[in-house]
């Protein structure tokens, strides 16, 4: 694959705008010169307002957008390629059976295949893989699931689930968290203490 193609890909899936059943994709030639493409998912609401996935579920080595929208109250497993010609297409509309809403939507890869995760509001984690998408587990994590993050949290080389749930109520506010982060690992100093020094110093920012 070109640098240029390898740009061009880079871009196009970096600049994925959605909103209100409409999905945007800003396209970019060599100059860059952008272009929008619509994509119009039809009967769809709240469009990716869960997040986007995104991970090679079809198998073609290019990356998938994987996303949820609502229709009179049924969410919907979008997920959205580029086709042969080019072009972006939905390839995939899977209705879920959550009535709660969903969340957040994630991938991660485990055991070199692909998988799609999806959170609803009342802690149901459904997990998808294969092609097309198939429901292969699913479990409950936590009631009241706000969001989650995945990732090799420890270092030892398998995914870990991050799961924030709604603290309202049920602790002081000034106890609940205002954001959470997933990091590769927390500095330390030689005997092996959190620096918290570093990280109040790295995000300060954030909390001005």
């Amino acid at each position: 694959m070109s640098s240029h193609s390898l740009r061009k890909q880079a871009c196009f899936w970096a600049t994925l705008v959605l909103s209100l059943g409409n999905v945007c994709v800003a396209n970019t030639p060599a100059n860059p010169a952008f272009s929008e493409q619509w994509r119009n998912i039809l009967g769809a609401d709240s469009t990716a307002a869960s997040g986007i996935a995104v991970a090679d579920v079809t198998g073609d080595g290019k990356p998938d957008m994987v996303f949820t929208g609502n229709r009179n109250g049924t969410s919907i497993l979008f997920v959205l390629s580029q086709q042969a010609d080019q072009s972006i297409g939905i390839s995939q509309a899977l209705v879920l059976p959550d009535t709660t809403g969903i969340v957040k939507v994630l991938s991660a890869t485990i055991g070199g295949s692909a998988h799609v995760f999806t959170l609803a509001a009342d802690g149901t984690l459904r997990d998808f893989s294969g092609w097309p998408l198939a429901e292969q587990d699913k479990f409950t994590v936590a009631a009241n699931a706000t969001s989650a993050a995945i990732g090799d949290l420890d270092g030892g080389g398998s995914a870990s689930l991050v799961v924030l749930k709604a603290l309202d109520g049920r602790i002081a506010k000034f106890k609940m968290p205002k954001r959470v982060f997933v990091v590769d690992e927390l500095p330390r100093n030689a005997m092996g203490k959190v620096q918290k020094n570093l990280l109040r110093e790295e995000h300060q920012a954030l909390f001005a």
